[in-house]
């Protein structure tokens, strides 16, 4: 009997391990427009089994730089080599569960053209794998935007905002499938002038001053209630604590799992006793959790 129990407890990390899709978790790409498209391409691996990463790039990128990432010692190695359809970066992955992070900066000096008076970006975006959720975000030039047509970009359903100065244009897909291509159009033009007089400047400097001290104020307050709860938790819910904390404002339960080395079933008890002591939130999406801050933890003092 006490054998097959310490058998199952050996077994218990491996099983629960597979609570949560194995490969890639997040694939994003940001494309910044200027007089060439500049990319940077983030992918995170959690719990992958492969040997080797192949990430694709078609077309001819220029000045590549490759980053990698990893919560062991060991992080992955890249190397990148020439095709016909243009460029493959092979990467050795260390056998390990933990989080990695491969980050891939280039840029594409034929990705945008000219048609009458406004501008065209154009793409497509190959996954050689399948992931759990495929981000792109495509910022304009400042001073550019959307002409006024309706089919001003592809495909349909972007989040189009701006961060003040700029246009940005924001897609994402859940549960993408091996071999899966992005095409993407963006037709754009010049429309604002930035002409501005002395007191507009002036305005906006203490504008920005008056976001910067309340953002800053907030920050400071939730810090110091971070300060205030941590010493009073037990080691374990002060580790997964501390690991929702590098992730907010709202991660999914199966990172903290890969981040803490804890098992599933430990996290969920964790998270279950901070839930009921009002510290957290949970809210279920599909077949995991979503983890935040309760907001009266925010703003205690």
């Amino acid at each position: 009997m006490n054998k097959m129990l310490i058998a199952l407890l050996l077994l218990l990390p491996i099983l629960s391990m597979g609570g949560f899709a194995q490969g890639i978790y997040q694939y994003s790409t940001t494309v910044d427009l200027g007089d060439t498209a500049k990319y940077e391409t983030s992918i995170i691996l959690v719990n992958y089994t492969k040997s080797v990463f192949t990430f694709l790039i078609l077309g001819s990128p220029q000045n590549i730089i490759i980053n990698s990432t990893s919560m062991v010692s060991v992080v992955p190695t890249c190397t990148q080599q020439d095709n016909t359809w243009g460029k493959e970066i092979s990467c050795n992955i260390p056998m390990s569960f933990q989080k990695k992070t491969i980050t891939v900066r280039y840029e594409f000096d034929n990705k945008i053209s000219k048609k009458n008076n406004y501008l065209i970006y154009s793409d497509t975006i190959t996954v050689s794998e399948s992931i759990d959720k495929f981000v792109m975000s495509v910022r304009l030039p400042e001073g550019y935007g959307l002409i006024n047509k309706n089919d001003a970009y592809t495909p349909e359903g972007a989040l189009i905002g701006s961060d003040g100065r700029r246009s940005f244009l924001y897609w994402t897909t859940e549960g993408v499938v091996k071999d899966y291509k992005f095409d993407v159009s963006i037709a754009y033009e010049e429309v604002i002038s930035f002409d501005y007089s002395i007191l507009e400047i002036i305005l906006l400097v203490i504008i920005t001053s008056v976001v910067i001290i309340v953002v800053a104020l907030k920050y400071f307050s939730k810090q110091k209630s971070i300060k205030i709860i941590l010493p009073v938790l037990k080691q374990d819910e002060k580790k997964i604590f501390e690991s929702l904390m590098k992730h907010e404002p709202g991660v999914k339960q199966k990172l903290i799992v890969a981040d803490s080395g804890y098992s599933k079933a430990k996290v969920s008890k964790v998270l279950k006793s901070l839930n009921e002591r009002g510290l957290i939130k949970l809210e279920r999406t599909g077949r995991t959790n979503k983890v935040y801050y309760d907001e009266k933890f925010k703003t205690k003092q």
